[in-house]
């Protein structure tokens, strides 16, 4: 996957919506999986107030491998600290089946967590992603790989979180605006120092 490529699916947020999501060794149907998610995202999973606002959809057979939410596992506060807008925020499963997660935006940057049940070292593919290297944070070996372009910089690290992973998606699509955040690899790796102790083992 060429740099246009990966830009394009760290722009969408999703990083990970490739065929390397899907787990091979899944079982069950992406019907059943469907219905069930119907019927339980409006019942089943709690709200936060301070970010969702609407049905947040249940795991699927796709990211099912955590029983980490990151849309549910911090507060506003924590959220505000790493210099996005808990009010503005995408819930990454109503957009993409394949992962699970929300995006929370700043002025001119956004910042990501999206859960799949793909191993963090698949990441480290260069035929698949941009410039992929070994990273350890909190004693987790996971992948950082940079994406996006010279207008729209992003970068991803994906850490191992119980039978998944968790990519942290920086990007800066107006970087004219994005005051104080210049390097999206810095700034997903800060993010990501603050994630792992949260992760469940």
């Amino acid at each position: 996957m060429g740099l246009a490529c990966v830009g394009a699916l760290l722009a969408a947020g999703c990083s990970t919506s490739t065929g390397i999501t899907k787990p091979a060794d899944v079982s069950g149907s992406g019907s059943a999986s469907a219905s069930t998610s119907v019927s339980a995202a409006t019942t089943s999973q709690p709200q936060v107030s301070s970010t969702l606002t609407e049905p947040h959809p249940p795991p699927n057979h796709w990211n099912d491998g955590t029983s980490y939410d990151p849309c549910l596992t911090y507060t506003a506060e924590q959220i505000r600290s790493w210099g996005v807008d808990p009010a503005q925020v995408d819930d990454r499963g109503v957009e993409d089946r394949q992962v699970r997660g929300c995006r929370w935006s700043a002025d001119g940057w956004s910042i990501g967590l999206t859960v799949a049940n793909t191993k963090a070292s698949s990441y480290l593919d260069p035929e698949l992603f941009d410039n992929p290297r070994p990273i350890t944070i909190a004693g987790l070996d996971g992948v950082i790989y940079q994406g996006g372009n010279a207008s729209a910089p992003g970068c991803t690290v994906s850490l191992p979180v119980q039978n998944a992973s968790v990519g942290v998606i920086v990007l800066i699509f107006d970087p004219k605006r994005a005051k104080g955040v210049s390097d999206p690899c810095a700034k997903a790796t800060e993010v990501a120092t603050a994630v792992a102790p949260t992760l469940p083992k």
